[in-house]
């Protein structure tokens, strides 16, 4: 299963049903290009003072480390993706965000701890893979031996025995694993269900789904079998699980994004491309 993209996925559907409202408001003492400049810059502290449909922004604002630069972050199926973008929101908003919000009030912090371990736990395989890929030897060795203690120790990760062993399970995806091998990022792209990415993290999400050994376990010859359609059914109820659980971690977060943004739209694909930046920083870093 493909967790880590969930979070982008739940995130990216935090929409309200106004998502190009930003296309209609001017910031007071700023021109519309202005304005959408703003936008663009993706500022993190601004104050809000309605006035009929004038936004006053505050002065101080803070930019982020990382610069779409003076062309912007390319984006070039901008209208599709908005489309994509508000029905993901209208989903979230039916769907997950209720049920995100059931499962931090029904469950308490500590089976939670529980769910995100057992999780984890079943993911390791594949983030070995991707470390093997991606020539890490050492990440490789320690995410094999705390998959196979915790499972074993553990009750299937449950527990995480392994930290206390001083061994880090530490997540890689293959869209990482692109980006070690010198992909671009390319265009911003908005996934049904999925959410935001881009061309990249498409096919990083492609490469997940192949290389995951766990989702190999459960295919077989037997199409038609009891066993097969049990293994599966119970497949994609964890992934069901997983998808709830990382929409519970950023209910906080989606709610201030979206308080805090002139455009969620906008704000999304910034986040996203930044989140790609950082990524591309930190593998330059450990080469």
């Amino acid at each position: 299963m493909r967790f880590s993209i969930l979070l982008t996925a739940v995130m990216a559907t935090a929409l309200m049903a106004e998502t190009q409202k930003s296309e209609k408001v001017q910031v007071q003492g700023y021109t519309k290009q202005e304005t959408q400049a703003l936008v663009d810059a993706d500022l993190k502290k601004f104050a809000k003072k309605k006035h009929g449909a004038v936004i006053e922004i505050k002065e101080d604002v803070e930019h982020d480390d990382y610069s779409a630069g003076m062309g912007g972050y390319d984006d070039p199926l901008e209208p599709l993706n908005r489309v994509i973008f508000n029905i993901n929101g209208a989903l979230d908003i039916m769907l997950f965000e209720p049920l995100a919000h059931i499962y931090r009030n029904m469950t308490p912090s500590v089976a939670r701890t529980g769910v995100d371990n057992f999780l984890n736990n079943l993911a390791s395989p594949l983030y070995a893979v991707n470390h093997l890929l991606q020539g890490q030897m050492d990440e490789f060795f320690q995410t094999s031996c705390s998959f196979i203690i915790n499972t074993i120790f553990g009750g299937l990760g449950i527990v995480d025995m392994a930290e206390g062993l001083g061994l880090n399970n530490q997540k890689a995806w293959f869209a990482q694993t692109l980006a070690s091998w010198g992909v671009e990022s390319g265009p911003y792209l908005v996934l049904p269900l999925f959410g935001s990415s881009t061309f990249r993290g498409m096919f990083g999400i492609a490469g997940d789904f192949m290389a995951n050994p766990v989702g190999m376990i459960v295919k077989n010859d037997h199409r038609h079998s009891n066993r097969h359609l049990q293994q599966r059914n119970l497949y994609m109820a964890m992934w069901g699980v997983q998808i709830i659980s990382e929409r519970e971690k950023v209910i906080e977060f989606l709610e201030d994004l979206q308080k805090n943004s002139l455009d969620i739209y906008t704000s999304m694909r910034n986040v996203t491309y930044q989140s790609d930046q950082k990524m591309e920083k930190d593998i330059s870093a450990r080469s």
